[in-house]
């Protein structure tokens, strides 16, 4: 275990981490201070309050959480609705969009390349939210 000062909001707090995770600790301590900062400065009432500015910065980034994982399913939902598609036949667009060019009908990409991007954006949510779930243990 290594231990790393971080500095939120003025205050220095001595943390423990495993090792080779302190740039990540340290990091996510400068994500909280920057948020803890914000919040301090659009709430007066907080100041000197430290508790409650914590608190509240918790909260905060729970609430991102909360939604990012929203959006996580959301995504995975979809990208469940697209995998369960690909192995059946496309559905046939309207009468009048047939005899137009592919990018007429709002299609700029095959379900295989949304579901790459899908795909990629699922990632990049799983991975945010395990960063801010590392931040609020």
């Amino acid at each position: 275990m290594r231990s790393l000062d971080v500095n939120i909001n003025g205050i220095i707090y001595s943390l423990a981490c495993d090792d080779g995770q302190e740039v990540q600790v340290s990091q996510l301590a400068d994500e909280v201070d920057m948020r803890a900062r914000r919040i301090a400065k659009g709430m007066p009432q907080l100041h000197g309050n430290e508790r409650m500015l914590l608190v509240m910065t918790c909260l905060t980034l729970a609430d991102e959480l909360y939604e990012a994982r929203q959006e996580a399913g959301a995504l995975h939902e979809h990208l469940s609705l697209l995998q369960q598609n690909k192995t059946q036949e496309p559905p046939r667009p309207p009468r009048s969009e047939r005899n137009q060019p592919p990018q007429a009908q709002g299609n700029l990409f095959g379900a295989q390349d949304a579901q790459q991007v899908l795909e990629q954006a699922l990632e990049e949510v799983a991975e945010k939210i395990e960063q801010i779930a590392g931040a609020i243990k």
